[in-house]
């Protein structure tokens, strides 16, 4: 499945807008269940709230990473073809 560059720009915008929104959400989430459910307070909460991040970021992170490494391989493959 060859994609020309304007796929592609298309494909990062609306993966990134995606992740984007999902990590909202899930931070959201966690921020309600640290806050409200667990009622944590001081340094609890904040160390809480920051691992929280760290692991609702990281995997976006990962996947957007290695979509970019295989789009990116498709686009040089289809220029190499190309000239």
């Amino acid at each position: 499945m060859e994609k020309d560059l304007n796929q592609t720009s298309m494909l990062n915008y609306h993966y990134i807008y995606c992740n984007g929104g999902y990590c909202f959400v899930l931070i959201r989430l966690a921020n309600f269940l640290i806050s409200d459910i667990l009622e944590l307070h001081g340094w609890l909460k904040i160390f809480s709230q920051f691992i929280a991040i760290i692991l609702v970021i990281y995997p976006a992170k990962i996947t957007f990473g290695s979509v970019l490494y295989h789009v990116n391989e498709d686009l040089s493959r289809k220029l190499a073809e190309e000239t």
